[in-house]
């Protein structure tokens, strides 16, 4: 791959990368880091992509993998970490912004086999179908992880509606 490739790629894919990235992560730190890892393996792989969906996809499989090795760390099992139990956008009033805000919180709140899921067929727009292909599993998987990450949003915006 041709350095002016790279910076093609990076110039379309970086966004998609972080978002996902922050996502899995859940602070801009770790986030960071895997982003960092991702292109650092874009730049070292040396096979030809055959399209730039081709490429797309296997940057989204990366960042996920990267982002599980980095929960499934030694360092991130054995230290806890003080998170809140409400996002601060449930602080907020009622606007259209403070409701992006609490559905990007409840997102970052589910498990993270629902968030991937949901994540790439909200966010990055695939199919089902594409989706397991992108993460290895079965089409019925995908439905039932997107059918439970979705009701498992829903009580999160109830619960911080209620709240309110």
């Amino acid at each position: 791959m041709t350095n002016e490739e790279y910076l093609r790629i990076i110039d379309l894919y970086a966004s998609n990368i972080y978002k996902i990235a922050f996502c899995n992560c859940k602070n801009k730190y770790d986030a960071e880091d895997v982003f960092q890892n991702v292109l650092l393996k874009l730049y070292h792989e040396n096979r030809k992509f055959e399209t730039d969906e081709h490429v797309k996809r296997w940057l989204i499989r990366v960042t996920v993998n990267e982002c599980h090795n980095i929960w499934s760390s030694f360092w991130k099992r054995k230290v806890a970490f003080i998170t809140e139990n409400r996002p601060e956008a449930a602080y907020t009033d009622g606007t259209e912004s403070t409701r992006c805000l609490n559905v990007v919180q409840a997102v970052k709140q589910l498990p993270e086999k629902y968030r991937n899921v949901i994540h790439l067929f909200y966010y990055e727009d695939y199919s089902v179908k594409e989706i397991s292909k992108i993460l290895r599993l079965k089409e019925s998987t995908v439905q039932t992880q997107l059918m439970r990450g979705r009701n498992l949003m829903k009580q999160l915006l109830e619960v911080w509606n209620d709240e309110r």
